[in-house]
């Protein structure tokens, strides 16, 4: 309750009457016994809301007022008699809580103290909105203290920086001195850095910028140590576009930065190793294959002089040296084949529908020799790739189908499906199938699950295969029942 010495009112009854009605708020007037002479229609709409009565003229007031009213009211009687003014407000709880302001003002005649005006303003909202406020100054005031992170804001007006209690929990520094933009950039921000700083925050604030992130840098602690923060801002602008207040949240990424140069560090020595073991692959499969030839060469010439002077088991020796020479040379292609798919490709835009057609092209003759068939399940989307790779990809998975078959014209099926972020491709056959445990294995380097005699092959195809989808950045599998055929993906990033 609060208790003002503002002069009484003077002022006509028959006025009165007619002003109560423009006002925006409730008013009851009582004469000198407290009992209604006349009220608008705002006061009697609120007295029904929470009292459930109407408002009456010649009842007296009190009998709308419970007990804790009358006491307000009574005592109220002596300040005002006197010419002072009340004003108290008071809950209710009808079907919708409220919440009214209520104020008392005498008004004089010609013979002193002649009645009393009530005025009853409903501030329900402005009350919740005050709680509100409180509610979320709190909540900030605890998130605050729980962060880690240091909040701050800068006040335009008066120049100043109000940081929370991170600034001394992780800089060293007393949040409660006296801090200017000027001392930040001194004290806080690495000298090296302080430039590049002022030069992004200033073109922030030309550009008009509400929310802004600064490039990583350094802060200096209280102890001379120093470590690396991300700073996120948002600048509030008043209708003229100057700035007022920036706020902004600051965290300590020392460990996160130290990780990232280090993983930085450590897939650069990767990928060194990666391209000097690719020029090893090719040199040492380049230089092996001279050799071989020479081998083959002359145990061909000794095989073809000397037949006849030759036993059988003489002859069975130099057949067994020349086919595992030609094994020998079978692998060394496909080493070289496996360092050129390493190697780094001239990426485009591409139609995988003529890639497929490629593809299919190359093998027409393994195709028809097979009686295959072959469809396109499904429409087939632009991609960005190295062309040269992907049907190296598509001719290794295709070839694969029409040679594993028994027994039956091979059945290949060509499909894409949208995988959010990548296309997903898959080969499906008909063929002799895989069996679960040899999933991994068959994207190993020379695992081959069949001999040479059943069917032919290196034993690199898939590794290949495997090497080129993930330098792309996708991803490659096989699904299998045998003896059902086998299915494989891979898929492509969009």
């Amino acid at each position: 309750m609060k208790i003002t010495s503002d002069p009484p009112v003077k002022i006509h009854l028959p006025l009165m009457k007619d002003l109560l009605d423009y006002m925006d708020q409730g008013a009851i007037l009582t004469d000198e016994n407290y009992h209604i002479v006349c009220f608008n229609a705002t006061a009697d709409t609120m007295v029904r809301k929470v009292l459930g009565k109407q408002l009456t003229p010649g009842g007296s007031v009190f009998s709308y007022y419970d007990q804790q009213l009358k006491d307000q009211l009574k005592t109220a009687k002596g300040p005002v008699r006197t010419g002072n003014s009340l004003v108290w407000q008071r809950s209710f709880l009808a079907e919708t809580p409220v919440v009214y302001q209520f104020s008392t003002e005498p008004f004089s005649s010609a013979k002193g103290f002649s009645g009393l005006l009530i005025k009853l303003m409903d501030i329900t909202e402005h009350v919740r909105m005050e709680d509100a406020l409180i509610k979320s100054n709190e909540r900030y005031r605890l998130a605050t203290l729980a962060s880690y992170d240091m909040i701050w804001e800068r006040d335009f007006a008066s120049g100043n920086y109000f940081f929370s209690e991170a600034l001394m929990d992780n800089f060293g520094y007393d949040n409660l001195e006296k801090w200017t933009w000027a001392q930040v950039m001194n004290k806080l921000v690495h000298p090296d850095d302080r430039e590049m700083v002022i030069n992004f925050v200033a073109e922030c604030y030309r550009e008009k910028k509400e929310l802004f992130r600064c490039p990583i840098h350094r802060y200096i602690r209280k102890d001379g140590t120093i470590v690396w923060v991300d700073v996120r801002c948002i600048a509030i602008y008043d209708t003229s576009g100057r700035n007022i207040r920036t706020v902004g949240v600051t965290r300590d990424i020392s460990r996160e930065h130290l990780l990232e140069q280090e993983l930085l560090h450590q897939t650069q020595l990767l990928k060194t190793s990666n391209q000097e073991l690719e020029r090893f692959t090719h040199l040492a499969s380049h230089d092996l294959r001279e050799p071989l030839r020479m081998v083959s060469a002359f145990l061909q010439l000794l095989q073809k002089k000397y037949k006849d002077s030759l036993d059988e088991d003489a002859r069975k020796y130099i057949s067994f040296a020349l086919d595992g020479a030609d094994r020998m040379q079978v692998r060394v292609q496909g080493l070289l084949k496996l360092a050129r798919a390493g190697a780094a490709g001239n990426k485009a835009q591409l139609s995988m529908t003529a890639v497929v057609q490629d593809v299919l092209q190359d093998l027409s003759l393994s195709i028809a020799d097979k009686n295959a068939t072959l469809s396109i399940l499904s429409p087939l989307p632009e991609i960005y790739f190295d062309k040269d790779q992907m049907q190296l990809v598509l001719m290794n998975l295709v070839g694969n189908a029409l040679k594993y078959t028994e027994g039956q014209p091979p059945r290949v099926e060509i499909a894409c499906a949208d995988a959010k972020d990548y296309w997903q491709f898959s080969v499906r056959d008909n063929g002799i199938g895989i069996e679960p445990r040899n999933f991994k294995r068959v994207f190993e380097l020379f695992q081959r699950l069949h001999s040479q005699d059943e069917y032919e092959g290196s034993g690199i195809g898939l590794v290949i295969v495997k090497k080129i989808v993930e330098q792309g950045g996708g991803q490659v599998w096989v699904e299998s029942s045998p003896p059902n055929g086998s299915c494989f993906y891979f898929t492509v990033p969009k």
